[in-house]
């Protein structure tokens, strides 16, 4: 019998790592999808070597969303691919399964393509499973709160299962999910809050690639631009030309653009918001930096005399801590305190408390916010919106409209960074 088979939306692999260890030491999978991992797949190997799965593919060159991991010595050929799907042929002794691991569009007009394409896979002999995140469902009853899924994109759904002979799997755990990315034939909700945070780990992506590539080159480019001054100075000492001070001119002003985006550089990586920009600050930038480093918490000791040596070990340490103080309940009653509390907002201003804010107000709040602020754990600071405002606000409205709507809020825009800070004797 092939062993067990994981599919998993992790919607941004950078958090999701220890649950994904976690997952494969309990069920022990021969087999592992991945969708949604917003990581190049050219980081698949440190991965694999993490999970202890040996063999791996992506559908990225196809532009798709899914990695598939796998044992060595699991027998597994790709049979066929898209920028929606990845079907496998699995053969273990006499036995051959097809499976396909889908991660669909979220646009139904999208999805007509990934029906046709399986559907030409029905005529296969092998017994045939499909699992995934397919962005719609098959009636509403399979849907809590909001509005109904297209009728359209519920007909066009059943018809390809009815039309391909399909059937669903059992299952155990909860009927309905709230995860930003579900399995089999479960609700799938993308709303503004989900569609904006989406979009920003997209773009996130986007940027480290062009820091990596561009930007982040920045000593080597001021390097090549010295170089070069150089020279020019040293062909004008010998013979004058025109063209050669012209250049000479415009390498300086280059390397003067470089250094400032040096500077930028490095303040931001530092949090110092309290010098002023061009004050040829970027070796106390990287002081700040260097100081930081040492701080570095490389040993935890527990209160039983033993001790945390590794960083996933303090890792895993401090996040149960954490996790058994924030759950603990306080005990009696809490004091009774709003007769010390003098009534400072009216009922008019409470009720515009829970007012849709205007997309103007919208504006005037992050304009408020300085630019050289820190930004949150997602990395984006109020000079990216100021920055992008023509191009993200849409979305920005939508999501903080479905914020004054009382909708859940994804984990996105709930997490936050716990920074242990090394004791000093």
């Amino acid at each position: 019998m092939i062993g067990p088979i994981l599919y998993w939306n992790v919607r941004g692999l950078g958090t999701s790592r220890g649950r994904l260890k976690k997952l494969v030491k309990e069920f022990k999978p021969k087999v592992f999808a991945l969708a949604e991992t917003f990581v190049d797949d050219s980081k698949m190997g440190r991965l694999m070597r993490q999970l202890g799965l040996e063999e791996g593919s992506s559908n990225q060159l196809n532009a798709g969303k899914i990695w598939l991991l796998w044992e060595k010595n699991v027998n597994v050929t790709i049979v066929r691919m898209s920028d929606q799907f990845i079907t496998v042929k699995v053969l273990e002794g006499d036995l051959a399964l097809s499976i396909t691991f889908v991660y669909a569009k979220c646009y139904y007009g999208l999805r007509r393509q990934l029906w046709r394409d399986l559907q030409e896979d029905v005529h296969s002999n092998d017994p045939w499973m499909i699992l995934g995140d397919f962005n719609v469902i098959k009636n509403n009853e399979e849907w809590k709160g909001g509005s109904p899924c297209s009728r359209i994109a519920l007909e066009e759904f059943n018809e390809w299962i009815n039309g391909c002979g399909l059937m669903d799997l059992n299952y155990n755990g909860n009927n309905l999910s709230w995860c930003n990315g579900q399995e089999g034939l479960e609700r799938r909700r993308e709303g503004g809050l989900e569609n904006l945070a989406f979009k920003m780990k997209r773009m996130k992506q986007v940027l480290r690639r062009w820091n990596k590539e561009i930007f982040g080159h920045v000593k080597l480019k001021i390097k090549e631009l010295e170089w070069r001054v150089e020279s020019l100075e040293a062909i004008l000492q010998g013979d004058y030309e025109a063209e050669v001070e012209q250049d000479l001119l415009v390498s300086k002003i280059e390397i003067d653009i470089w250094q400032k985006r040096e500077e930028c550089l490095t303040a931001q990586r530092a949090g110092i918001k309290w010098l002023q920009e061009g004050d040829n600050n970027t070796r106390f930038f990287h002081a700040v930096l260097k100081r930081r480093q040492q701080n570095q918490v490389t040993k935890m000791n527990k209160p039983d005399g033993t001790a945390f040596n590794t960083p996933e070990a303090i890792h895993e340490g401090a996040v149960q801590y954490f996790q058994e103080f924030l759950s603990h309940k306080a005990e009696g009653e809490p004091p009774y305190l709003s007769s010390f509390i003098d009534q400072a907002i009216t009922e008019d201003e409470n009720k515009n408390i829970y007012k849709r804010p205007s997309m103007e107000e919208i504006w005037q709040a992050i304009n408020s916010i300085p630019v050289e602020s820190s930004p949150g754990p997602d990395g984006f600071g109020s000079g990216f919106f100021k920055a992008c405002w023509a191009i993200g606000k849409g979305n920005v409205e939508e999501a903080i409209a479905e914020f004054f709507e009382g909708k859940q809020l994804p984990r996105y825009y709930t997490a936050s960074y716990v920074a242990l800070i090394p004791k000093v004797q």
